[in-house]
Parts: structure tokens; C-alpha cells; sequence
């Protein structure tokens, strides 16, 4: 018995130690395989290349091959293509920091402008509309003592011509800013489509319309602020006169 005990135990030990020998070998080759796609991946970056390249030429042959072999190798190099682009996207966007960030920042810029003009324009015409106008705190008249009434109807229906003349001045403004923004977008994506192509060049795109949306939202979050002020005014505008009235000498 105990020999038997002793015989299966040396088979044991023997059967681990060719397992651990095996393991040794794979985490090896393992290590020979990654060192060996950091090295083809800086050499495709040298010519301007990806690994997309290898991806087209392995797809035709896969074709040729049996469906379970394209099964396992296909998204294994989708994958390390798409990491691979990743990577050669971001290096290209460092290259071009600082016109990216240049542009980013007139962008950001230009798209609040135009934001501003375009809800401050529909406000006022709102206001304008109103069966008694509000007018903006500049565009108030003052009241003059003494003055008869048609002298200030004619004071009245100048400041409603000022603001007549603001609301086309915000529209204009507005208009200019959006093609600023825009003229930007397109010098943007030609300066990519002249440094990049295929898959990096959409990647790069991509974190371009990331970073953009990214500012849009911020410029919606500081309107809300600014909005929230112009319903105030409305609400406390009191008797909707287009009078600044003179304070007695009782007000305090």
C-alpha cells in the first residue's frame, strides 16, 4: 500500500511539474508576443501606418480560410487595430496641442456669443410683442416734469425703435458668430484629413466633436444662469410702463 501511495504521489509531483513548465513557457512567449506588437507598432507609426494595414491583408486571406479560423483571429485584430489607432490618435492630437487648444478656445467662444445673442433676440422680441412692451433697462425713458403727453409718446416710440433696432443687431451678431464656429469645425477637421486617414483620422475627429459638445454643454449651463435673470426682470417689470419714473422726494 504504501508503495502504491508512494508511486502516485511521484506521478503527481511529476505531472505539476511539467504543468508549471508549460505555464513557464506560455507567459513567455507571451511577453516575446507583446514586446513584439510594441515593436511593429512603433515601426508602422515610423511609416505612417497602422496595424489596419495587416487587418485588410489578414481579412483576404481569412477568406480563403476555413469560418472558425476567421471566427478567432478577426476580433483579435479589430481589437489590437482599434487600441492601435487610439493610441496614434492621441499622439497626433499632441502634435498639434496648440492650435487644437487655440481653436477650442475661439470656438468656445464664438458658440457662447452666438448662444447669448440668439436667446437675448427672442426675449427682446417677446418683450416687444406684448401688448405692453417691456423695454430693457437701458431703453427706458426717463420721466420729465412738466413734459405733455405727446412729447413723451414721442420719447416712447423711439426707445421701442431702439429696441427694434437691438433685436436686428443681436440677429446679425448671432449669424456671424455661427459662421465663426463653424469656420472653424471645417479648418479643424481639414487640418486632420491633411495629418491623418482611415481609422485614426475618425478617432481624431471624434475627440474633436467630443471636446467641442463638451464646451456647447458648459455655455448652455451659464445660460440657464443668465435666463433665470431676464424672468426676474419680467416678473418685477410691476406696471409694464416704459417710464423710468422719477423718484419723489419721500422715496428712499
Amino acid at each position: 500500500m504504501s508503495g502504491s501511495r508512494s508511486k502516485s504521489g511521484e506521478n503527481s509531483e511529476k505531472i505539476l511539474t511539467e504543468i508549471s513548465g508549460k505555464m513557464t513557457m506560455l507567459i513567455s512567449k507571451i511577453d516575446v508576443m507583446a514586446g513584439a506588437f510594441q515593436e511593429i507598432g512603433t515601426l508602422l507609426r515610423t511609416q505612417g501606418k497602422t496595424f489596419e494595414n495587416i487587418f485588410d491583408i489578414t481579412k483576404k486571406t481569412s477568406e480563403n480560410k476555413s469560418p472558425q479560423d476567421g471566427q478567432i483571429a478577426l476580433p483579435l485584430l479589430r481589437e489590437m487595430n482599434d487600441i492601435q489607432a487610439d493610441i496614434e490618435a492621441s499622439r497626433q492630437k499632441e502634435l498639434i496641442a496648440t492650435l487644437w487648444n487655440r481653436s477650442l478656445n475661439e470656438r468656445k467662444q464664438s458658440f457662447w456669443n452666438m448662444m447669448r445673442c440668439k436667446y437675448i433676440s427672442m426675449i427682446y422680441q417677446e418683450w416687444r410683442s406684448k401688448e405692453n412692451p417691456i423695454l430693457p433697462e437701458k431703453f427706458l425713458i426717463r420721466e420729465i416734469e412738466g413734459e405733455c403727453q405727446q412729447e413723451t409718446e414721442i420719447r416712447a416710440n423711439l426707445a421701442l425703435s431702439r429696441l427694434d433696432a437691438e433685436i436686428s443687431l443681436l440677429r446679425t451678431r448671432m449669424q456671424r458668430y455661427e459662421e465663426k464656429f463653424n469656420s472653424i469645425d471645417t479648418a479643424m477637421i481639414t487640418e486632420i484629413s491633411e495629418r491623418t486617414s482611415g481609422q485614426i483620422e475618425e478617432k481624431l475627429q471624434g475627440l474633436w466633436k467630443q471636446a467641442t459638445k463638451r464646451e456647447e454643454e458648459k455655455s448652455a449651463t451659464i445660460w440657464l444662469k443668465q435666463d433665470e435673470w431676464f424672468q426676474n426682470y419680467e416678473a418685477s417689470y410691476g406696471d409694464k410702463s416704459i417710464l423710468k419714473r422719477r423718484k419723489k422726494s419721500f422715496d428712499i
